[in-house]
């Protein structure tokens, strides 16, 4: 039977002296320097331990000052809060006061207007029977009551169109709305006109289409919508010119424009001058006037359903203005 050999140790120690003695010494170098680098491993380990403490020292510091910071933060924001509610607080009364005042200085205008509107009525009602007498009156006087009662009938114009307005800001006006032939009634509108056209040597030139062309409108505002532009246009149109009248029905959408040939309105202009008491200081230019008539168009225009708009090349040879507006025709509505 073999003999069994049983290893006791990994490590053969040597059977001399000077063997064993090398072999401590390795062992103690070997000690050494597993030492070193426990204690060196060490120092690293303390300097990081330091370091974190002192970062984790910083970051508590910035903590606490983020935390002082917030808390002024939230203080101003809560003063500044309560400025603005107080501030939104007060413009809320003070809007509150200027739509009473405004309010207030309608009211007193639709009075003041309207109270002048019936002895106006009664001055025009004198003038026309004075001014149908010409057997009576020597020509100058019988020049100067025609006059007096065409600038009395400018003004009735213009208190009835301030009427008008008033009565559409504050949504008191009913149109009375039919079946109209807007072709009729521009005819019948540039015939009327044709006599005023002589003291400038002016002509019309009128563009119908062929058939019938028929909105839904209340016929009175309609024809004063017309009448203002077609005076309008003949009032700044230069002398020995064309008022051109084009009525359109493309696309089933009646459309009106009235032109002439004077001066430019600059493009700035052409949403400014629809504004009510609107004035432009600009000489030889299409914006001067009362500030009533293009305002009360557009409004009257708009409570159609339709549009106003104007147009006017800067940059050709045929220049001037042509004011245009739409209707919502019998078929559409």
């Amino acid at each position: 039977m073999p003999e069994v050999q049983t290893e006791t140790s990994e490590r053969e120690f040597p059977a001399d002296l000077e063997g064993m003695r090398s072999l401590v010494k390795k062992c103690r170098a070997r000690e050494r320097q597993l030492k070193f680098e426990i204690e060196s491993r060490q120092e690293e380990n303390d300097g990081v331990i330091a370091d974190n403490l002192k970062q984790n020292e910083e970051l508590r510091a910035l903590n606490v000052e983020l935390q002082k910071f917030n808390l002024e933060l939230e203080a101003k924001v809560q003063a500044r809060t309560l400025e603005l509610e107080a501030s939104k607080h007060a413009l809320e009364e003070h809007a509150q006061k200027l739509q009473e005042l405004g309010v207030a200085k309608e009211a007193l205008m639709h009075m003041i207007v309207h109270d002048m509107k019936n002895p106006l009525t009664v001055v025009l009602g004198t003038l026309g029977l004075f001014k149908n007498q010409t057997h009576n009156l020597e020509s100058e006087l019988h020049g100067m009551l025609i006059n007096s009662f065409g600038q009395a009938q400018k003004l009735l114009s213009m208190i009835e169109e301030i009427l008008f307005i008033s009565r559409m800001q504050t949504k008191e006006f009913q149109l009375k709305p039919r079946q109209v032939d807007l072709k009729n009634l521009v005819g019948e509108c540039t015939r009327t006109m044709e006599k005023t056209l002589g003291r400038k040597n002016l002509r019309f030139s009128v563009s119908l289409p062929p058939g019938p062309c028929l909105v839904m409108a209340d016929p009175d505002m309609v024809e004063r919508v017309v009448n203002n532009l077609l005076n309008n246009s003949i009032k700044y149109a230069p002398g020995e010119s064309e008022i051109c009248v084009t009525l359109n029905f493309a696309n089933n959408v009646p459309t009106l424009g009235v032109a002439n040939h004077g001066d430019p309105i600059p493009r700035e202009y052409h949403e400014k001058i629809f504004e009510l008491f609107t004035r432009v200081n600009a000489k030889d230019t299409q914006l001067s006037g009362t500030g009533l008539g293009l305002a009360f168009c557009k409004l009257a225009v708009e409570a159609h359903g339709g549009s106003l708009w104007v147009t006017s090349p800067l940059d050709t040879e045929d220049q001037g203005a042509c004011f245009s507006f739409t209707l919502p025709s019998v078929s559409a509505a």
